[in-house]
């Protein structure tokens, strides 16, 4: 199968693009090419801008639309930014799509559509985003839900994935944190709930994914792991894996939740047993 990867640079996309290409032809697509990258079939080009699409590779079977603004936690300044990339670039790329070969379009959403609950969230619940990052990844949901006659279409909702090698995000930010002293933020004595996936786990799916018969598609589904944590047990691993006490700042409030469902995501990838925090945790720390 021919693949194309948007957003290939990013944590995501690197491990998908080089995990795929042992069987797939990829194509990579990147704003810049890093120094001693491994992507195969780089193409450079800037979603931000309105770069012509048509130089891409005409026979491409499935795109993998990951790229997203790295302005989304910069709102109002990263408003445009994120305008361009998570909207107009998928407007753009659905267009190039229904006008060529494709018979796929993955598109790799956001949990936060949903809003924060208390609940477990299914692809069910009513959407509620609640940010300007997770307006514009809906409004490109709404953009592929009308392309639907013309290839198979995936939406998938992540929710907190990691791994080895990730920059600046909640977990290798927790592990930076305790590692050099500096004070952890806990809400109601615990933080935040969560069902955190790993990297690994979610390249599985892919590969599960796009094994898939066509026609079959299901539309919108929860990417997330089997259990259910919470900060202060992924700090208290963290902290037995260092061999570092973390300097806690309780904080009073109310703990949110953001945990999810993933028995659609099982549908695909039949049965099996995501990495559990402590595993992932260790895998990381070892890396």
């Amino acid at each position: 199968m021919k693949i194309l990867i948007t957003g290939a640079n990013g944590f995501l996309g690197r491990n998908l693009s080089n995990n795929l290409k042992v069987n797939h032809q990829v194509y990579s697509v990147v704003r810049t090419l890093q120094k001693k990258s491994t992507l195969t079939n780089p193409i450079l080009l800037d979603l931000s801008s309105s770069g012509d699409l048509y130089n891409l590779p005409k026979d491409i079977d499935c795109i993998i639309h990951l790229a997203q603004s790295s302005q989304y936690r910069e709102f109002p300044k990263g408003a445009i930014d994120m305008m361009r990339i998570n909207v107009e670039s998928t407007a753009r790329l659905l267009e190039w799509a229904r006008a060529t070969t494709v018979k796929r379009f993955v598109f790799t959403s956001t949990a936060n559509v949903y809003g924060e609950s208390n609940e477990y969230l299914s692809e069910i619940n009513e959407v509620d985003p609640s940010s300007y990052y997770a307006a514009t990844k809906y409004s490109a949901e709404m953009l592929i839900k009308q392309y639907a006659e013309y290839f198979d279409i995936n939406i998938l909702r992540l929710f907190t994935v990691y791994g080895p090698n990730q920059k600046n995000m909640l977990i290798p930010n927790l592990i930076r944190r305790i590692s050099k002293g500096e004070p952890v933020f806990l809400v109601g004595g615990r933080g935040l709930e969560l069902t955190p996936i790993f990297i690994d786990d979610v390249v599985f799916f892919f590969n599960k994914l796009l094994k898939q018969n066509e026609n079959k598609p299901q539309l919108i589904t929860n990417i997330c792991g089997d259990q259910v944590t919470n900060l202060l047990e992924i700090v208290s691993i963290i902290e037995r894996s260092l061999d570092k006490k973390a300097i806690i700042d309780n904080r009073e409030g109310i703990v949110n939740s953001f945990i999810g469902t993933n028995t659609l995501m099982k549908k695909i990838t039949g049965e099996f047993n995501t990495v559990s925090i402590r595993e992932g945790l260790k895998r990381i720390l070892n890396a």
